[in-house]
């Protein structure tokens, strides 16, 4: 999956909205768990948002590098 892309249903939001509302959901990402199946992970690098939806959020990942949305958060 390349930069940028979704797999399945999800909007494609801007960059700026991710850097705009990475702060704003950093509480979200402490407790992926409650999100349930089908959570959008953002990773952030640079300027470059890349986009995967997980089932469960890796263990690799930290809270520091993801933030998890449920699907009514993306609509």
């Amino acid at each position: 999956m390349g930069v940028g892309e979704t797999e399945g249903e999800g909007s494609l939001l801007g960059d700026a909205y991710f850097r705009g509302c990475a702060s704003a959901f950093a509480e979200e990402a402490e407790e992926p768990a409650k999100a349930g199946p089908g959570v959008m992970v953002v990773l952030q690098e640079g300027y470059q948002i890349i986009k995967m939806k997980f089932k469960k959020l890796p263990s690799r990942l930290s809270t520091d590098d993801a933030l998890c949305f449920n699907g009514s958060q993306m609509q």
